[in-house]
């Protein structure tokens, strides 16, 4: 069991959540958990459940190193058939 989150880190999910517009979609998908009545706030609803809703709808950064993204990128042949654009006329 993960030990329970700071007052900080459980605003900074609830936080996540409303900032992407998931509110509704979070309470619809605590009554397909079984939590069917949800009275107060938002920080009311268990740690593990925000937790668990903000892993499934990722909207937080799983940690994955970016270096080897921009490695990726860099192993990609330009395009010769790029058109210049063209001069500004004064």
């Amino acid at each position: 069991m993960n030990p329970p989150l700071n007052p900080c880190e459980k605003q900074e999910l609830i936080k996540l959540i409303v900032q992407a517009g998931l509110e509704e979609d979070f309470m619809k998908w605590l009554e397909e958990k079984g939590y069917n009545v949800i009275f107060g706030r938002l920080d009311n609803i268990p740690d593990e459940l925000l937790v668990a809703y903000v892993r499934n709808m990722k909207l937080l950064d799983n940690g994955e190193d970016e270096d080897h993204i921009y490695e990726d990128l860099s192993e990609v042949e330009p395009d010769t058939k790029v058109i210049p654009a063209k001069k500004a006329k004064r």
